[in-house]
């Protein structure tokens, strides 16, 4: 919790699961470890029929949809992926559901996923889990792709946030199923067939209206609902808020003219706020704030330190149609439950429950709970780190981080341990910045993605490094030796060395991996034994010190973006700045290497930048050297749900010699923002050319490119998805 000096974790979170080809052995306080496993994967076994979530209750009859229902079946029936995207409130769900209900009436094989704020990887681990009988355990996707080869079902999912590579991911994992997706935006994929949803026509609507107000409108009130189906083209959501007004007005005994389905948005707001009570406000705040998310009964018992929602809560949110039961709980509906408690005080940021989170994750709840609320979680660190709660982040993720690792939620595990190691830089806490960063290790280990290079983001410059490189070659003066292990082995077991060492490595231009153990394994993989939280000090700490608590109280700056940790850090996250804060977080971008250009002939690399915000000014997209470099965006910005920028640099050398540039990025406020130097090397066709370097270098001295700082994976290559 906030504050504290120590946090412990208790529950179900240690213990061990099979991730690919690893075992891996999670443990809250002292970090967790990947070793191979030699016995193969643990056995699987298909279910009779798949168990996704189930279906919330059976729909209504859904009017003026034919058309789109009879689409979505022919495109299925044909073997393509199809999606249904449209704003919020257009019916997607409602599309999604009835299909569902018509095939489970056929008695055909289906799995109902809702994927709302979660990543494709827990989507698609969630789809095995639903048609195998599995524990703990974690396929590797090509094994995934041949056990999900054997179901043919109808998958199912709504709220989908991905992009067009994520999407394409699970359609691969499961090549036996038919896939039909909902999304607010459009994402195509290869084989895929995309279907907007637009607005009901005049006719449909006035039969909705009549069901929500279980009359037919006449007069007065039939011309009120053209126009209001006229001004909103047809929102299904917008029309049935607006005959829940109406219902509720008259349930209250008001007299009207028969013109409440005219009156505007804001009237109709203010009127739904004066019918809430206190119960039915707090609730609203609530869910509003974890908006599009579904809040279960206990986490709402959480969150808001009450019993869960009652009658004098739900009734009146019920009867204005300002949220809805969706499984597994509650959730708002749509903008204008915003707008009508911007009436009543209006709702809090989702950051604010992280503390409330804390307690709960930290003091009993369950993997299995956890992994239910992961989204949520989520939703929450994002929220507080845009605040800059820095410690309110970093005792969330500490918390979070060994409950998602366990229940396999690894997608949700990623994204706590990116918000986690971030704040635990800015507080300048190398104690829980390694750990997040050991955790990562694990992580990529297990996945078989490529190592990460740990980097200090802040708090220890290089005497950290050394003291710490000096710590993992010979703590408290025993010898190495002694210890059966080789320095750069017994380097690679301290999470925190790994962290600082290996920046100053960097600093100085030497690039040193990690060393083998002696058994062909990286030494980061070897299971150590249960050490105090201080093996993740920076610092030098006696072999028999007591342990230290792993949230230290201590705090130092962000480093700045041309600092060297900021240099070396971009696989960093990268998040927004406060709302209103007049600047974007500033970020380099690692060039990608144009070699040696023979004049005249071009080259074009494209850049791939993964951490892109909506404060970014892509359209200010500049290069110094105009004569020799040209920039030009190719996709940006990108659509919803993605943080990838595309955009490609040429070098077009006129003459030959060594050239450099800076390609830049602004931010909406105008301020330096994204920076990226390039430099190239323009050689002559005819050796009798002369050279002309576009930035001349001082007399007697030559141009070159600086150093790359080596990086896991640079922007030059998109980012996989299942990272």
């Amino acid at each position: 919790m906030a504050g504290s000096n120590t946090l412990r974790v208790d529950g179900d979170v240690g213990g061990q699961i099979v991730v690919g080809d690893h075992n891996v052995v999670i443990n809250a306080q002292y970090g967790s470890t990947a070793t191979p496993r030699p016995e193969g994967p643990p056995p699987t076994r298909r279910r009779d029929r798949p168990a996704g979530r189930a279906l919330p209750r059976r729909p209504a009859e859904l009017l003026g949809r034919a058309g789109e229902l009879a689409t979505v079946d022919e495109w299925l029936g044909d073997g393509h992926l199809v999606q249904v995207y449209g704003p919020p409130g257009i019916g997607k769900s409602a599309l999604l559901r009835r299909y569902a209900a018509d095939q489970l009436a056929l008695d055909r094989e289906l799995v109902y996923l809702p994927a709302a704020g979660l990543a494709v990887e827990d989507v698609i681990q969630e789809l095995f889990h639903a048609c195998f009988e599995t524990e703990d355990y974690k396929p590797e996707p090509a094994r995934m792709r041949r056990l999900m080869g054997t179901v043919q079902a109808l998958l199912v999912v709504d709220d989908f946030e991905g992009s067009a590579q994520d999407l394409t991911a699970l359609a691969d994992a499961a090549p036996g199923c038919d896939l039909l997706v909902a999304a607010v935006a459009r994402c195509p994929a290869e084989e895929a067939r995309t279907l907007r949803l637009g607005g009901l026509p005049e006719g449909a609507s006035l039969d909705l209206l009549a069901r929500e107000l279980r009359r037919t409108p006449e007069g007065a009130e039939r011309a009120a609902a053209c126009e209001l189906i006229g001004t909103v083209r047809g929102h299904p959501l917008t029309l049935v808020q607006s005959a829940a007004a109406v219902r509720a007005a008259e349930n209250a005994g008001e007299d009207h003219d028969g013109s409440g389905l005219a009156a505007d948005e804001t009237a109709r707001a203010v009127g739904a706020a004066a019918r809430l009570n206190d119960d039915a406000v707090r609730l609203l705040r609530t869910l509003s704030a974890l908006s599009p998310l579904s809040v279960s009964s206990t986490l709402l018992e959480v969150l808001t330190a009450e019993a869960g929602p009652s009658g004098p809560a739900l009734e009146p949110l019920e009867e204005l149609n300002l949220i809805e039961r969706d499984a597994p709980g509650l959730r708002s509906r749509g903008d204008f439950a915003t707008l009508v408690l911007r009436h009543v005080g209006g709702a809090p940021d989702a950051g604010e429950f992280a503390p409330a989170l804390t307690h709960w994750l930290s003091t009993g709840a369950t993997r299995q709970q956890a992994a239910a609320e992961a989204t949520v979680i989520a939703k929450v660190l994002t929220d507080a780190a845009r605040r800059e709660d820095h410690t309110a982040v970093r005792d969330l993720a500490r918390a979070a981080a060994p409950l998602l690792a366990r229940s396999l939620q690894w997608g949700s595990w990623r994204v706590v341990l990116e918000h986690g190691r971030a704040s635990a830089a800015a507080l300048g806490s190398a104690v829980d910045e390694a750990y997040f960063a050991h955790e990562e290790d694990v992580r990529r280990k297990a996945l078989g993605l490529a190592a990460v290079v740990v980097v200090a983001a802040a708090g220890g410059g290089a005497g950290a490094g050394a003291a710490a490189l000096h710590n993992s070659l010979g703590a408290g003066g025993r010898s190495t030796a002694a210890t059966g292990r080789t320095g750069l082995s017994a380097l690679a077991t301290n999470p925190a060395a790994i962290g600082t060492a290996v920046a100053v490595l960097i600093a100085g231009g030497v690039f040193v991996s990690l060393a083998d153990t002696g058994h062909g394994q990286p030494a980061i993989a070897a299971p150590p034994a249960p050490v105090s939280a201080s093996a993740y000090s920076a610092h030098a700490t006696p072999p028999d010190a007591e342990p230290r608590p792993f949230s230290p109280s201590s705090s130092g700056p962000r480093p700045s973006a041309s600092s060297p940790a900021a240099s070396a850090s971009t696989d960093l996250p990268r998040l927004p700045g406060p709302d209103g804060s007049g600047e974007c977080i500033r970020y380099p971008i690692t060039a990608p290497d144009f070699g040696q250009v023979t004049v005249p002939e071009r080259e074009t690399r494209e850049v791939v930048f993964d951490k892109w915000l909506p404060c970014d000014d892509e359209k200010s997209l500049d290069v110094t050297d105009k004569a020799n470099w040209e920039v030009r965006l190719t996709d940006c910005p990108p659509p919803a749900g993605s943080r990838v920028c595309r955009f490609t640099v040429t070098f077009r050398p006129r003459t030959p010699g060594t050239y450099r540039a800076t390609v830049t990025i602004r931010d909406d406020w105008g301020q330096d923002d994204l920076s990226m130097d390039v430099t190239g090397v323009a050689v002559a066709a005819d050796p009798a050319t002369p050279a002309g370097p576009s930035v001349p270098p001082e007399p007697s001295e030559s141009v070159s490119p600086p150093e790359p700082t080596p990086t896991p994976r640079g922007p030059t290559e998109p980012l996989p998805s299942t990272t």
